[in-house]
């Protein structure tokens, strides 16, 4: 996923009519969204083994991801985060105070 632009998520936006949201072995690059540059979701989020690099939250949180209101489950593990940036808090992930998470996982990150 490269080099796109939208204002939320712009490479992926998991709906809350999404249950949960898995990536695995992806590279996300060079995306911009006002919020979310990489990824936002707002259900359950899995990330293995992926690769964020220069995504840009433009007016918002998250560089790189973005977890959002409803989410129950966040886990990142084995991914490499490079030269992401948010104007607002995150640079390269970012959890809203809706998003209420009853369990967060980050194992193995660069």
């Amino acid at each position: 996923f490269s080099e796109k632009y939208s204002d939320t998520g712009c490479a992926i936006y998991g709906r809350v009519s999404l249950t949960s949201l898995s990536l695995s072995r992806c590279n996300v690059i060079s995306n911009n969204a006002a919020t979310g540059g990489g990824v936002y979701s707002e259900g359950d989020l899995f990330i293995d083994s992926a690769s964020f690099v220069f995504n840009r939250a433009t007016t918002g949180s998250g560089g790189a991801v973005v977890l959002g209101r409803s989410s129950s489950n966040f886990s990142v593990k084995n991914c490499s985060f490079t030269d992401n940036s948010a104007l607002g808090d995150g640079g390269s992930i970012a959890i809203t105070r809706s998003s209420k998470p009853t369990s967060v996982i980050l194992k193995d990150i660069i």
